[in-house]
């Protein structure tokens, strides 16, 4: 009697650690889910503004495009100002005029020079101060004594050098450069002192007789502009967007609009359904490995709930480092999961759960992830190799020495395309991850585990 109530006691006991092992794995799996979908710091979008300096590198995670407005409008002004400014054309009325003008002056000019009473001090002044002319002593001279024969030429030839000139279209910046040319239209047999007399009073009579047409440039200009389509620009996978340390400008500040306006919607496959698989899948790989190889460990519940505890802790601390690759990401102390794994259950196990980290690793990444991967899967293998059967805190130092000079060989060899710089900074992050981060994490394990 007391034989078969001791075995229902057993049975009940076992079934009920069963079940609690289910429950903690089934908790493990959502958990570790949440923790792959939350986004513990926005790390897709960084809050920036023109003049502001990136505090870190920006790459596009995907490709994606964009209508560029700045782009768009420099495109459009460039169209714009490929327009000159369009002219009426040459206005014969203002031509006619200046002649006309011109005829008048001449007749002044010949009733000055008939005067009688007139001295030549006074004809002179009457001269100098007719108005549109700016004429030299030396000319007001050769007017007043100059014969009729030689001033009846220079009127015909003033005359006609005006009409020539005016009928030319003469903008307003081409005014200097036509009356610099008026030398050239005087007739070759005109003597020096009648050239010099024509020249004098035509150019102060070279006016304008075209203008800026307004409403014509205006149209054309606007006709361009609306011409240009708008401007798409494609911004590749993995394309800097911006350098740490460079400051934002405008085009820059609109591309991360654009990424943060191109982030992808809410999908149920990609952002539950796939990291819930993922769970699942290291989930049943961990069960499998305890059911057949550390049974005991299910009927105890303290060293189960550490191991899930741990491994919630890292896939936390990976969702935090590992996204955008980098220093930050070669810092991620998988070898201290390693070692807390061979402390609390056995090496095997810590093989299987750094490779499987590894490769959760890669699934988080949006860089490209082919160096990180083995990095954290050797880095890991040598933290249980290293650590062995040893579990004194001499064994955890050690440990965490060798695991350093491995990280700095591996992140030496599959990063030889980059930069000496960068190489040498993720040299330095896996060395600072085995001496300083895996040692001291696995150092507080040690701590927690042995409490």
């Amino acid at each position: 009697m007391d034989n078969t109530i001791r075995s229902e006691s057993s049975h009940r006991i076992s079934r009920r650690k069963i079940l609690r092992a289910i429950l903690i794995a089934v908790t493990f799996a959502v958990a570790g889910t949440f923790i792959i979908v939350f986004q513990f710091f926005a790390q897709d979008v960084v809050e920036l503004s023109t003049g502001s300096v990136a505090p870190q590198d920006i790459v596009a995670p995907r490709q994606f495009s964009y209508v560029s407005d700045i782009e768009t409008d420099s495109e459009r002004e460039r169209a714009r100002t490929s327009i000159p400014t369009r002219f009426s054309a040459p206005d014969p009325k203002v031509a006619r005029q200046q002649v006309d003008r011109l005829r008048k002056i001449f007749d002044y000019l010949e009733t000055v020079r008939a005067d009688p009473y007139g001295s030549v001090a006074d004809k002179f002044k009457w001269i100098a101060a007719i108005p549109d002319l700016n004429l030299s002593d030396t000319v007001i001279d050769q007017i007043l004594i100059m014969d009729e024969t030689a001033w009846a030429e220079t009127r015909l030839e003033a005359l006609s050098i005006l009409d020539q000139a005016m009928r030319d279209e003469i903008k307003d910046s081409q005014v200097v450069t036509t009356r610099r040319l008026l030398p050239t239209k005087v007739a070759l047999d005109t003597p020096d002192q009648q050239s010099m007399v024509i020249v004098d009073i035509v150019e102060d009579l070279i006016k304008p007789n075209t203008f800026p047409d307004e409403i014509r440039t205006e149209s054309e200009r606007q006709a361009a502009v609306e011409a240009v389509e708008p401007v798409q620009v494609t911004v590749e996978e993995n394309e800097l967007i911006i350098r740490a340390g460079d400051i934002v400008d405008p085009r820059t500040l609109e591309k991360l609009d654009a990424l943060q306006t191109n982030q992808p919607g809410f999908s149920w496959e990609e952002n539950v359904i796939a990291p819930l698989v993922l769970m699942l899948l290291i989930t049943v790989i961990i069960s499998v490995y305890l059911i057949q190889y550390a049974p005991k460990i299910l009927a105890d519940s303290r060293r189960l709930i550490l191991l899930v505890l741990f491994i919630l802790a890292f896939i936390a601390l990976a969702k935090v480092m590992i996204p955008y690759g980098g220093f930050v990401a070669y810092l991620y102390p998988m070898a201290a999961l390693a070692m807390m794994i061979v402390i609390l259950i056995d090496a095997q196990l810590a093989f299987i759960l750094c490779t499987v980290l590894a490769f959760l690793a890669g699934y988080i990444s949006v860089e490209d992830s082919k160096g990180l991967v083995p990095f954290l899967v050797l880095s890991g293998w040598t933290g249980a190799l290293a650590l062995g059967r040893g579990q004194r805190v001499s064994g955890v130092i050690l440990a965490g020495i060798y695991v350093g000079a491995v990280n700095a060989g591996i992140a030496y060899v599959f990063n030889l395309s980059l930069e000496w710089n960068e190489v040498g900074a993720l040299v330095l992050a896996g060395l600072l991850n085995g001496v300083l981060l895996s040692t001291g994490l696995a150092l507080i394990g040690l701590l927690i585990i042995g409490n």
